[in-house]
């Protein structure tokens, strides 16, 4: 078996229309095999950013002009009924928790206008599919992405690449791992529960009120009532912490693990996470996944990261790991994502960076070892469960 190959443009974020057409046309016709292998459904797996209840509008996402212009391909052809789909989070604190709520924020992004012609949907809308799995205990996965799934239809992966502070980075398994699961699933991954400090609560109630769950209520304590975090009902959703003024409210990431050491913590998270990405991708047909990752606007955190975890950087705005790099697409997640790390470490080497690992774990704020073994742990299991390859062939792409 050869190398895969993993096809690359050098680009960035401010690509014309016309030029964003060009790329989705000649990754089509490279990764493509039969001309009309898309003769049937296909669905493509985009992600539309996130409003903040507080106001907060992250437009990190892959533009969706790109989303399109794979979407007009895919027609051009003779690809029936495409669709531009996301799923809902676990997460409580921006609008996209409720399906009119994700309309709201893909209208307010760009992905459902006159101009963008391959129609946008909300994944969860008619339910959830549940399937059995030995490690996660139920994989859920949204109707949609399973009934397209089981009609022989198609799924374009179509992933922002950015760093991330549980798994350090988010890529083509994350995305197939998070995007095609439904929010329980989600929940098990990320694997934190809700944790109350009771030196600082002051037993004001206004945590029991959000948390969407039923999962927190109270007990009598010394001078007042404190708050308790039910394990078992809690999702880690996050809902809660905005709520309390005294910042008792926290994530014990200390139950993410197997063990109590860094390593276990590590392990634990991300074989979590392939393990959802193997049990979404089983249910496709072989080669009806294909994989096109945006390696621009390469953000610190991932694009439905919120002020209420993370107060963007000093002077305000965005940090990214590392400058604009451009668009790879490929038949094989595990071999792009790997690819992607290779070319943000390089990337970040030429801007200075002496230890790009270094520097990397220190911007998504998982340092001194916290999680060191994500950057690779990731792509490691996934070659354990023969989800692609880790060597890969890079074919650098000259458009004209």
């Amino acid at each position: 078996m050869g190398k895969p190959k993993v096809f690359f443009v050098r680009g960035t974020r401010n690509e014309s229309v016309e030029r964003l057409k060009q790329i989705a046309q000649v990754f089509y016709g490279l990764i493509q095999a039969p001309e009309n292998m898309f003769e049937s459904s296909a669905v493509i797996k985009t992600h539309v950013g996130e409003i903040d209840l507080d106001g907060t509008d992250l437009k990190t996402h892959t533009r969706p002009e790109l989303v399109d212009a794979f979407g007009e391909v895919l027609r051009k052809h003779n690809a029936i009924d495409v669709v531009a789909a996301d799923s809902l989070p676990t997460y409580t604190f921006g609008h996209r928790k409720t399906v009119d709520g994700h309309i709201r924020v893909a209208t307010a992004h760009g992905f459902i206008n006159d101009r963008i012609k391959t129609p946008f949907v909300v994944a969860d809308a008619k339910g959830v599919k549940t399937l059995d799995n030995d490690r996660l205990g139920k994989v859920h996965i949204p109707q949609l992405f399973y009934d397209y799934a089981k009609a022989a239809g198609y799924v374009l992966m179509l992933t922002h690449f950015t760093g991330h502070e549980l798994l350090v980075y988010g890529g083509a398994l994350k995305n197939m791992g998070m995007g095609l699961v439904g929010k329980e699933t989600k929940a098990r991954i990320h694997g934190f529960k809700a944790t109350v400090d009771l030196e600082k609560c002051i037993g004001c109630g206004e945590c029991a009120p959000a948390c969407s769950y039923e999962a927190i209520s109270y007990v009598d304590g010394p001078e007042h009532k404190l708050a308790t975090v039910d394990i078992d009902k809690c999702l880690g959703c996050m809902g809660c912490l905005p709520s309390c003024g005294e910042h008792a409210l926290g994530l014990d990431f200390k139950r993410l693990g197997d063990d109590d050491s860094a390593a276990g913590r590590a392990i634990y998270a991300t074989d979590s996470l392939i393990e959802g990405s193997y049990e979404a991708g089983k249910i496709w047909e072989p080669r009806h996944m294909f994989f096109g990752t945006d390696l621009t606007g390469i953000t610190v955190f991932c694009d439905c990261d919120t002020q209420v975890l993370h107060k963007l950087q000093e002077g305000g705005g965005q940090q990214f790991l590392c400058k604009d790099i451009g668009y790879l697409a490929s038949t094989d997640p595990v071999a792009l994502d790997q690819a992607c790390i290779d070319l943000v470490q390089q990337q970040m080497m030429l801007e200075g960076a002496e230890n790009p690992v270094e520097r990397w774990h220190k911007l998504c704020h998982v340092m001194p070892n916290y999680f060191r073994r994500a950057l690779t742990r990731q792509v490691e299991r996934a070659v354990e469960l023969g989800m692609g390859q880790k060597e890969y062939e890079l074919v650098t792409v000259q458009l004209h």
